[in-house]
C-alpha cells in the first residue's frame, strides 16, 4: 500500500515540474517576442516613407512583421502645419515547440516627422 502511494505522489510530482518547465519555456518565449517587438519599435523610421512601408524577417525563432503607413486625421482632427503622422505596427509571432497553436504579438504607435 506504502508503494502505491509513494508511486502515486513521485507521477504527481513528475507532472507537475513538467508542466512547470513547459510554463516556463513559454514565458521565456513570450519575453523574447515582446522584447523583439519593443525593438523594431523603437528603432523603425518613419524618415524618407512617402505612403507606406514593410520590413519582415527572423530573429531566433521568431518571425517579425514592421508596417508603416501614413495616419489620416478624421475631419474633426487638425493635424500642426509641417508636420505628418505615421501608424508603426510590429508583429512578431512563433509556435513553440511543444505547442500546438502559433503565438502573437503585435504593437503600434503613432510616429511623427517634418511633412514630406
Amino acid at each position: 500500500m506504502a508503494l502505491a502511494i509513494f508511486t502515486a505522489l513521485i507521477v504527481t510530482l513528475q507532472r507537475g515540474t513538467a508542466g512547470s518547465l513547459r510554463a516556463i519555456r513559454l514565458a521565456t518565449m513570450d519575453q523574447r517576442a515582446l522584447d523583439l517587438a519593443r525593438a523594431k519599435l523603437a528603432t523603425a523610421s518613419v524618415e524618407g516613407i512617402a505612403a507606406e512601408a514593410v520590413e519582415e524577417g527572423d530573429d531566433a525563432g521568431l518571425h517579425w512583421r514592421t508596417s508603416i503607413r501614413r495616419y489620416k486625421a478624421p475631419d474633426e482632427i487638425v493635424m500642426p502645419p509641417g508636420l505628418a503622422a505615421y501608424w508603426v505596427n510590429v508583429s512578431v509571432d512563433w509556435r513553440p515547440q511543444d505547442a500546438s497553436q502559433q503565438h502573437e504579438i503585435e504593437l503600434q504607435t503613432l510616429k511623427l516627422r517634418a511633412a514630406p
